[in-house]
């Protein structure tokens, strides 16, 4: 049944033979978490990882810009320590997240 729905969402071919060998009826065949995200890692296009770090560049450039407005207002012995709070509270990237050590 959830094959209907892929095609309905026009999902790429591999992304539909990932989902069925998780779903294969033999739970030996199905792929380990390991394969998975080796497998998700190969499928994450060029276009995609472009558009993520554009993303990213945009809120870091956005970020930038009120942490040194709000420090350039600070006493100059203040503003070391008002810079190293602002690095603490750096967004990661969203795929940072995702990444297994």
């Amino acid at each position: 049944q959830w094959t209907k729905t892929l095609n309905a969402l026009h999902t790429p071919s591999e992304i539909e033979t990932l989902m069925s060998d998780c779903w294969n009826s033999i739970p030996s065949l199905r792929p380990s978490f390991g394969t998975l995200m080796t497998r998700l890692e190969k499928l994450l296009s060029p276009a995609y990882r472009r558009r993520e770090q554009a993303l990213n560049d945009a809120m870091w450039t956005q970020y930038s810009k009120y942490a040194i407005n709000s420090t350039s207002r600070c006493p100059p012995h203040k503003k070391w320590k008002k810079r190293r709070k602002s690095w603490r509270i750096t967004p990661k990237s969203r795929s940072s997240y995702l990444r297994i050590d």
